[in-house]
């Protein structure tokens, strides 16, 4: 009898043990985009495919779907302060060069940025495709390669684009 008892405590304290596990809340929902941007690119010729920039998703919103939203201050245009000028890109892709994109997601076919803004140039936006996120996106890293014609007059200043990107859940 005394056997028993001690049997059915554990069996308690085992079962109340498991409960407490199955009901601490999930972890909390991250979605982050860090960026880094790339400085001292060449303008005194054009560009092809020069790396930009690079940004690390991440995002463990499990089940569901995401989205990073890129938003480009300059309208894809490097400019420069000190004298108003600028140098448009002619074209923008993005690569997948590190990282793990959540089970269930594929990169969409199209990695041509440039040509998939929004109206006014300002936005793109990078939507994973597939069945939805299973697995969490970690240190998925992308980078922006930019191409521009040979700048006419314009060597002088600093030249800039600043580049915000913002992971949304879907």
């Amino acid at each position: 009898m005394q056997k028993s008892k001690y049997f059915l405590y554990l069996l308690i304290i085992i079962f109340s043990i498991m409960q407490m596990g199955l009901e601490s809340p999930p972890a909390p929902p991250i979605r982050a985009a860090q960026g880094q941007g790339t400085v001292g690119l060449d303008f005194s010729s054009s560009g092809n495919n020069q790396q930009i920039a690079l940004f690390i998703i991440t995002c463990n919103d499990t089940p569901g779907a995401f989205e990073v939203k890129f938003e480009f201050t300059n309208a894809c245009q490097f400019k420069c302060d000190r004298h108003g000028g600028a140098i448009p890109m002619t074209d923008l892709i993005w690569n997948h060069i590190s990282g793990n994109l959540g089970t269930g997601l594929t990169e969409p076919a199209d990695n041509d940025a440039f040509h998939h803004r929004t109206a006014g140039g300002t936005v793109y936006e990078w939507i994973p495709q597939g069945i939805g996120q299973k697995t969490e996106t970690v240190n998925y890293i992308l980078e922006l390669k930019a191409t521009w014609s040979t700048p006419i007059r314009m060597l002088y200043g600093f030249y800039y684009e600043t580049i915000n990107a913002t992971v949304i859940a879907q």
